[in-house]
């Protein structure tokens, strides 16, 4: 259980921490602007994309258009004119009647009179809404002298209490003609803010100026239209208001008291239609006893209704759409859109409760986190192809999530942040591997160059999936040379001279078995263990064995001949060779912070050569029966005996090599 558990900790240490890092650093960039900003971009590709809806909100532009102007004359008009729009409007049962219209001329005593009546509309009507222009200071400016707050312009403001997160803009109306704005139901600031790009998205619901607050115009119109009685702030980043049947709205807002508009369409691909002056004339074939028709621009096309039945019930919205007059802005659904169509859209979000809703941090965090993991895990266990397939795939995954939830919920998950984890982990991780590769093949390169020639490490390291350091069976041939009476032999050398005659043999043994491919495992006193088959597969690893074998045993004649004409001692070695399947790997430690492995082979062979190597006179080569076999006679032999190995319950076949001298080359 406990092994388990390490291989399942190994097997998520290192991605868990590459997809902590990445998590944290996408985090981080919820507060990087220009992030946000690439965020913003794929919510507008979003709404460009969703489909127009018509709003469930009895909500009716009147267009101060071209063919008004070119009936009416040019603006301003005068102000008996707007008078007369609202007692149709009124006359017709319109439910609110708002003018995105900025009245700031006082009036004169020339126009008291036009002035009179269009007062006279609004209070006879009882159900007219202004717009109030505010200056919005930033939050560090206090103006040296702030404008008094008139009791008609406070009579605007709402007695709402504010929660100490919620701190809306700092601002300051600019002046208004108070004898007409008397006679108003109500208004509400008309003020936008553009982000970085210019863009329209959210609307601050509150102004703050002088300890007063004053509601947008659109949530003016919508409290008194749905009978909105209380407003309270049940929670953070939510306003609820609350109607006189008991009716409850929640409002999602930000700590400065925005509202994200959920927009459904482009201005005319949602809301009715109709020109300022068409209603002018309608009213006059009404007043003459005939049924008031009207042309109303619908997204499903042009229609032909009754005036006094269509618009009644109606939130009516006077504004400006033809060019030169209208102020005209950026936002997701269009490049130019009429502002006066925000305030419809505000009161649709409202009283359809479809609000645009960012899905919290954490869960942001969360899934770039799990995200992140994925690709980090995928790119340590997998190959590259896979790796940069898999990385693409929940990348393209996240971002078709998101236009999921954007489209069925109005959810919106910001991809472009978990996507940046997937891409940081996918670096990391491919970093991490790099870095982890070399380390490997330094590692496998600092444990074969002791024991193979550079040709057999260069192909390791040209195809390490060819071996596995954990373990691996492998058909090899096992060789051990010892020294014979090397114990009385150092007894007539000093110290230094027997480490160097240990050198000499030593030298001269193991450039032999690299000539003839094999890997010398290691030294044993004065003995000198090696095989060939591993660490790469040889496939003629019993002949390469016998004749390194056979060139020691002549190189070692050669070196006591020299050693004679120096009256030095003969230096006799013992071979022992067997083949058969043995087990190839690292053995050690291999855990905690001491590291300490070599790579070796284990198996009853490496017993049985060794075991020959013991019985074997001086000069002479023991193999076993198998390394014969696979000879196949291109080695004379002289079998022998069977002999007893310590460690075997029968006798063992023996071959000796006949003199190496005897044996050409």
């Amino acid at each position: 259980m406990q092994v388990r558990f390490l291989h399942i900790k190994r097997f998520f240490s290192v991605p868990m921490l590459i997809s902590l890092i990445a998590a944290l650093t996408a985090t981080g960039l919820f507060f990087v602007r220009s992030f946000e900003n690439l965020e913003l971009l794929f919510i507008d590709r979003a709404y460009k994309r969703a489909p127009a809806r018509l709003s469930a909100v009895p909500v009716v532009f009147v267009e101060i258009d071209q063919q008004s102007l070119y009936q009416i004359g040019e603006w301003p008009w005068q102000r008996d004119v707007h008078a007369q729009l609202i007692a149709d409007l009124a006359t017709y049962g319109a439910r609110s009647i708002a003018f995105d219209v900025f009245f700031a001329t006082e009036i004169t005593e020339d126009a008291f009179k036009e002035g009179f009546f269009l007062a006279q509309s609004c209070l006879t009507a009882e159900n007219v809404y202004f717009s109030l222009n505010f200056t919005i200071f930033d939050d560090n400016y206090t103006p040296a002298d702030p404008v008094q707050i008139t009791p008609v312009m406070e009579s605007f403001a709402c007695p709402v209490t504010l929660p100490d997160w919620l701190a809306p803009y700092r601002s300051e109306p600019l002046h208004i003609v108070e004898p007409l704005y008397a006679s108003l139901k109500g208004a509400g600031h008309i003020a936008v803010l553009e982000d970085q790009d210019g863009k329209i998205r959210r609307v601050p619901l509150w102004l703050e100026s002088g300890d007063r607050y004053f509601p947008q115009l659109a949530l003016r119109i919508f409290m008194d239209a749905y009978g909105i009685t209380d407003i309270d702030f049940p929670e953070r980043n939510l306003m609820r208001l609350t109607g006189n049947d008991g009716s409850r709205y929640g409002v999602p807002i930000d700590n400065r008291g925005q509202l994200f508009i959920n927009w459904p369409g482009d201005f005319y691909d949602t809301f009715y239609h109709c020109s300022y002056f068409d209603i002018l004339n309608s009213f006059e074939q009404f007043a003459a006893g005939e049924t008031p028709l009207i042309s109303i621009s619908a997204p499903d096309g042009q229609h032909t209704v009754d005036a006094s039945d269509f618009f009644k019930d109606k939130i009516c919205l006077v504004g400006f759409t033809t060019a030169g007059l209208v102020d005209q802005k950026p936002v997701p659904v269009a490049n130019r859109y009429p502002l006066v169509g925000i305030h419809a859209t505000i009161i649709d979000t409202i009283a359809s409760q479809s609000f645009f809703r960012f899905i919290p941090w954490w869960i942001h965090a969360a899934t770039a986190f799990l995200t992140a993991l994925a690709a980090a895990i995928i790119v340590l266990r997998t190959s590259l192809v896979w790796s940069i397939l898999f990385t693409f795939g929940i990348s393209a995954g996240l971002f078709f999530f998101s236009a999921y939830l954007f489209y069925s919920r109005t959810l919106w998950l910001q991809s472009s942040y978990c996507i940046f984890a997937v891409a940081i982990s996918f670096i990391m991780s491919i970093i991490y591997y790099m870095v982890g590769e070399k380390k490997k093949k330094s590692e496998i390169e600092r444990i074969f160059k002791r024991y193979v020639t550079a040709d057999v490490v260069e192909a390791i390291l040209r195809s390490p999936e060819s071996m596995e350091l954990g373990g691996k069976r492998r058909s090899a041939s096992i060789f051990f040379c010892d020294i014979r009476g090397f114990t009385p032999l150092t007894e007539q050398l000093a110290p230094e001279d027997v480490i160097t005659l240990l050198n000499t043999c030593f030298s001269m043994v193991v450039k032999i078995i690299f000539h003839h491919h094999g890997t010398v495992d290691k030294f044993i006193g004065d003995c000198v263990m090696a095989y060939w088959g591993a660490p790469t597969p040889l496939e003629d690893h019993a002949y390469c064995a016998v004749k390194a074998a056979i060139d020691i045993q002549k190189k070692l004649a050669e070196f006591n001949a020299e050693r004679a004409a120096l009256n030095l001692p003969r230096v006799e070695m013992g071979i022992g060779i067997a083949s058969g399947d043995v087990i190839a790997g690292n053995v050690g430690l291999a855990d905690g912070a001491f590291q300490r492995t070599e790579y070796t082979v284990i198996g009853d062979y490496v017993n049985l050569a060794s075991r020959l190597s013991d019985i074997a006179p001086g000069t002479e080569i023991f193999i076993s029966e198998e390394t014969c076999r696979r000879l196949n006679g291109r080695i004379p032999l002289d079998p022998q005996n069977t002999v007893r190995i310590k460690g075997k319950s029968t006798p063992v076949p023996v071959y000796k090599l006949v003199k190496a001298e005897n044996i050409s080359q």
